[in-house]
């Protein structure tokens, strides 16, 4: 099966065929001119962009906290969305998060050597499946309660009203864009196609 080539800065990135068509045919099908105030769409625009560099600031705060790298707590955290009872393949994992199978192994190394995972190898001694410890269950449950408490600073700052119509615009706006949904899940990590995977 082939599948689109897209040449990033760092490798080339292969994608489910036709997404690069649908993406395109999604954008090209909105026009080009706003409906409203451009003013407004920049500063929507503006605005996403700094709740995206603040959710950048809280992942570096739950960095800071836990002691992990953004790597090492996305698997933790895929592991846990898989089913924290069970193992999963590197493989899998890797499409899950973004990352190459070879990566996730040293990363799921790493977490083993701290006693957060645990790996089972195959005969030939690779990594044939990571499953999440109790103790990496337990650095999950710290790193969202960091997230909680700064987030909560914030909706005491903006107060209970504040917090309800910030909430009613961004799901207005969220909907607003939807339509793309399908061309951007189509990008996302998991439904990649690695080459070799």
């Amino acid at each position: 099966m082939d599948s689109d080539t897209v040449a990033t800065s760092q490798n080339e990135l292969h994608l489910a065929p036709g997404t690069v068509a649908l993406v395109r045919d999604t954008v090209r099908s909105e026009p080009t001119s706003p409906h409203g105030d451009f003013a407004t769409t920049l500063a929507i625009l503006d605005r996403v962009d700094r709740l995206k560099a603040l959710g950048d600031t809280l992942l570096q705060l739950v960095e800071q906290e836990s002691g992990l790298r953004r790597s090492e707590l996305a698997l933790l955290d895929a592991l846990q969305a898989v089913d924290s009872e069970h193992d999963d393949h590197p493989r899998r994992l890797g499409r899950a998060v973004g990352m190459t199978t070879d990566a996730v192994v040293a990363t799921a190394e790493s977490l083993a050597a701290r006693g957060l995972v645990g790996i089972v190898h195959d005969d030939a001694g690779r990594a044939a499946a990571i499953h999440l410890t109790d103790a990496g269950r337990a650095v999950l449950t710290q790193a969202e309660a960091v997230q909680i408490r700064a987030t909560d600073a914030a909706v005491r700052e903006v107060g209970p009203e504040g917090s309800r119509r910030a909430l009613a615009v961004l799901d207005q706006i969220i909907g607003a864009m939807s339509p793309l949904a399908p061309a951007v899940e189509l990008c996302a990590p998991e439904n990649r196609m690695l080459p070799g995977a």
